[in-house]
């Protein structure tokens, strides 16, 4: 529901917009494996893919924005880097607390003694270069920049409050939208609140 409610926000707002064509990697009410939400997105030929998540934590302490760009040693790196600074931005001047360092972290899958992976998540400060680890597959597989961003956690009442409803979400959406207009240099149609602009304001 609130990935769903964002995503359909930010269609909107790309679509009313003449700069871009925004193409889902799966249809609403539906599920998708990795693989071929990463092959949408290279059928697409996208200049650009955010997955949009919520995410969760067992205590219901943990709160705020995070982002997972491509990490070092990808092709697309320094634009997916760009694009997470600028994510990190919006959400924090929506009000959002950032984690990580800006809201941007780096996840890998480490193979395990038994064959098994094990999450890693560090910091950009890290500075690891270990290709030889996987992250995200839908980032690994979608042939351009991209980041995989977590709104807000769905098992904080503070969190959903703010990000969660039907407005937080609208508002989230916005936010991600001015990242993208920042990232590719265009004059918004929509204000950090998901409101269209008027003409004049646009310029």
């Amino acid at each position: 529901d609130l990935t769903e409610a964002t995503v359909r926000a930010l269609e909107e707002m790309l679509a009313a917009d003449a700069h871009y064509t925004p193409v889902l990697c799966r249809p609403y009410g539906e599920g998708m494996g990795i693989n071929e939400r990463a092959t949408a997105a290279r059928h697409a030929r996208a200049d650009l893919l955010l997955s949009v998540h919520g995410n969760a934590e067992e205590t219901g302490t943990a709160s705020g924005f995070e982002c997972y760009p491509l990490p070092p040693g990808r092709q697309n790196h320094d634009e997916s880097l760009k694009f997470a600074g600028l994510l990190g931005q919006q959400m924090s001047a929506a009000g959002s607390t950032l984690r990580g360092e800006n809201g941007v972290r780096y996840a890998y899958y480490v193979e395990t003694a038994d064959g098994n992976y094990e999450k890693k998540i560090l910091d950009p400060s890290a500075g690891s270069e270990d290709t030889a680890d996987s992250s995200f597959g839908v980032l690994e597989g979608a042939g351009c920049p991209a980041v995989l961003a977590e709104q807000c956690f769905i098992t904080n009442e503070q969190d959903v409050a703010a990000f969660g409803t039907a407005q937080g979400c609208r508002v989230v959406a916005a936010r991600y939208y001015l990242a993208i207009c920042d990232y590719f240099g265009t004059q918004p149609v929509y204000d950090g609140q998901g409101n269209a602009l008027a003409q004049n304001e646009q310029n």
